[in-house]
C-alpha cells in the first residue's frame, strides 16, 4: 500500500485531482441509483402481489429511467477512468525518465517496464472504484435488511464474508511474489530475444525452463485461489434466499420485500467479500506496483549518483 502510494506522489498533478474527484462523484451517484433501484423491485413485486397495474406500469418504467441513467454513469466512470490513467502514465514517464532505461542498472525489458508504468493508473483507479463503490453500498443495504429481518442475520453475513477475507488474503500472498516472479522473467526473456539473440549466427532460442516452472507453481496456487473466489461467487447469491424464505412463507414479509431482502444480503456479502472477489485484480496491481518501485529504487541510485 505505501509503495502505490509513493508511485502515484509521483504522477499527481491539478489535473489528475480533477478527474480523480469526478470520478468520486459518479461512483456516488451511481451507487444512490442501485438502492433506488433495489427499492423499485421490492415495490413493482407488491404492486404485481397486489394486482395494481398502473402502479405495476410506473415501477417498470421508473425502473427502465434508472437503469438508462445508472449505465450511462457506467460509460462516463470508464472514459474517466481511462483519462486518468493516461495521465497518470505520461507523469510516470516524465518521471522515470530514459536514465531508468540503462543496460546495466535495469534487467528488465524495456516493453515490460512500459506495460507497467501503462497498467499501473488503470490498476490503481479500477481497484479504487470497486473498493469506494463497496464502502458506499455496505451500511445502506445493512440498513435495509435490518428492517427486515433479525440484525444477527445480517451480523453473521458480515463475519461469513470477513472469514472468506482473510482466507483469500492468506492464500493470495505467495500468488502475487510467483505472478511478480512470472512477468519479470518473462521481462528478462524478451529482453534476452531482442538484445541478445540478433547477434548470434546460430539463433539458438534461450530456454523456457525458469518460465515454464515458475508459470506450473503459479498455475497451481491461483487455482486454489479461483475455487474460493468461484465458490464463494455462487453461493452468495442463493444464501441470501434461503435465509429470507422462511420469514416469507411465516407470513411476517411480503414477496417484494422478500426479494428486496435477498437483494441486499445478496450485495453486503459481494461487497464484503471485495478482497476476495477481486483477488486477482489485487495479485496484478501488486506484481505491477513491485517492479516499479524497482525503476524507483534505480532512478534513486541514478540520481546519488550524479
Amino acid at each position: 500500500m505505501k509503495d502505490s502510494l509513493l508511485i502515484l506522489k509521483t504522477s499527481i498533478s491539478k489535473e489528475t485531482i480533477f478527474i480523480f474527484g469526478k470520478i468520486i462523484t459518479i461512483i456516488t451517484v451511481f451507487v444512490v441509483s442501485l438502492l433506488i433501484i433495489n427499492k423499485c423491485h421490492s415495490w413493482f413485486y407488491d404492486s404485481l402481489v397486489g394486482k395494481n397495474l398502473l402502479l405495476s406500469i410506473n415501477y417498470i418504467i421508473l425502473y427502465i429511467c434508472l437503469m438508462f441513467f445508472g449505465s450511462i454513469c457506467e460509460s462516463e466512470l470508464q472514459y474517466q477512468k481511462r483519462i486518468f490513467s493516461i495521465k497518470t502514465r505520461i507523469n510516470l514517464y516524465n518521471y522515470y525518465n530514459t536514465d531508468v532505461l540503462d543496460d546495466q542498472l535495469c534487467p528488465l525489458s524495456c516493453q515490460r517496464m512500459s506495460q507497467d508504468i501503462s497498467q499501473f493508473g488503470m490498476q490503481f483507479i479500477h481497484l479504487f472504484s470497486l473498493l469506494f463503490q463497496s464502502i458506499l453500498i455496505l451500511p445502506s443495504f445493512i440498513i435495509v435488511l435490518s428492517n427486515i429481518i433479525n440484525p444477527m442475520i445480517v451480523l453473521g453475513a458480515v463475519v461469513y464474508a470477513f472469514l472468506l477475507s482473510i482466507l483469500g488474503r492468506r492464500i493470495g500472498k505467495p500468488v502475487v511474489q510467483l505472478q511478480y516472479t512470472q512477468e519479470s522473467i518473462e521481462g528478462h526473456l524478451r529482453r534476452d530475444l531482442i538484445t541478445e539473440l540478433h547477434k548470434k549466427k546460430d539463433k539458438i532460442l534461450p530456454s523456457l525452463t525458469e518460465v515454464s516452472a515458475n508459470f506450473i507453481k503459479f498455475s497451481k496456487k491461483e487455482r486454489i485461489l479461483m475455487y474460493i473466489k468461484n465458490c464463494s461467487d455462487r453461493i452468495s447469491h442463493s444464501i441470501p434466499y434461503i435465509v429470507m424464505m422462511p420469514y416469507y412463507f411465516m407470513g411476517i414479509i411480503t414477496l417484494g420485500v422478500m426479494v428486496q431482502g435477498g437483494i441486499a444480503l445478496s450485495k453486503i456479502i459481494t461487497e464484503m467479500n471485495f478482497f476476495v472477489n477481486n483477488i486477482d485484480k489485487i495479485v496484478e496491481f501488486k506484481a505491477t506496483t513491485q517492479r516499479i518501485m524497482e525503476l524507483n529504487d534505480i532512478k534513486i541510485k541514478i540520481d546519488s549518483s550524479k
